[in-house]
Order: structure tokens, then sequence, then C-alpha cells
């Protein structure tokens, strides 16, 4: 039984606890905002990977260090990929607008059907949170956008073509 000085000091440590357990919880954890048109944070990496139907397979991976990575066909069944390039800050937010917008951090994991015309496969963190889901077919449009965005990002990367200039 605890005696009168000891069940003091108890009740008075109980608010104190119940108190930095609310700091914590407000602002010890917080993630970075994921709202569309906010900065895009400065730990953001993805994975995307896509197969469709017709036996095409793609494969993204944006690194922490703004590195673009891709593999397709075999390479990408296998989840490898080879570094292309570097990202812009402006890559990086058009990426990040395409992940708020179609809010890929709150998508819930969708069960694959036995036939599907496209399916992905994504990966995604932010600072410290982590998020992994799978989409197909009607529930993966927005996942088409960044997809095509990615692409067209590799495709500037992978396909320079030297510049000519035209004689006077």
């Amino acid at each position: 039984m605890l005696g009168p000085s000891r069940h003091a000091t108890v009740t008075a440590a109980v608010p104190a606890f119940v108190c930095l357990l609310a700091i914590i919880a407000l602002g010890g954890c917080a993630s970075p905002a994921v709202t569309p048109g906010s900065r895009v944070p400065n730990r953001l990496s993805l994975k995307l990977y896509r197969s469709t139907q017709d036996r095409q397979f793609t494969y993204f991976v944006v690194s922490r260090d703004n590195a673009l990575s891709f593999g397709g066909g075999r390479d990408a069944m296998s989840r490898s990929a080879k570094p292309i390039g570097t990202l812009s800050n402006e890559d990086r937010q058009q990426i990040w607008n395409t992940i708020t917008r179609g809010q890929f951090t709150t998508l819930k994991n969708q069960a694959f059907a036995k036939s599907h015309r496209v399916a992905f496969e994504v990966e995604i963190h932010v600072g410290g949170s982590r998020r992994v889901f799978r989409a197909i077919d009607d529930n993966a449009a927005n996942l088409e956008h960044l997809h095509a965005l990615l692409f067209d990002m590799y495709s500037d990367r992978a396909y320079k073509l030297p510049q000519f200039q035209a004689s006077p």
C-alpha cells in the first residue's frame, strides 16, 4: 500500500506524463504535409513497377539523392533499374504534385484480379513514412499519369541526341 507521500508523488507525475505524451504525439512524430501544392519533402523516394496485359514491364526508382533509375522488360520484372540521370528540383516537384493530387500516400492496397489490363506496384517514402500499395485497371488512372511523367523524364535523359548547327 502506498503511503501518503508516495501517493501524492505518483498523482503529481501523471499529468506531467500525459502532457509529455501529448507534445510527442502532436509535434515529435509529424510527417511532411501531404497536400496538393505543398513543397516536395527533402526525403522523398519512390519505386513504381508497371505491368500490362500485353506483357510490357517498366520499373522506375527515384532515390532520395534525386537519382532517376529505369528498368524495362526482364530488368523490370526482376526489379532491377539502372541509373539514368539526376532529377532537378522542378522534376521532383512535378512528381510530388502528382503524388499529392492522386492521394497516393493514402491509397488502399488492392488485390490483383487474374485478368487485368494494367497493374501497378508502388512504394513511396516521405520522411520517415513508407507506403506500399498495388492498383489495377480503373483504380490506376492517376498512376498512369505518374508513369507517363516518369517515362518522359527518363526519355529526356536516356535519348539525348547530338545537337546539329545549321551552317550559315
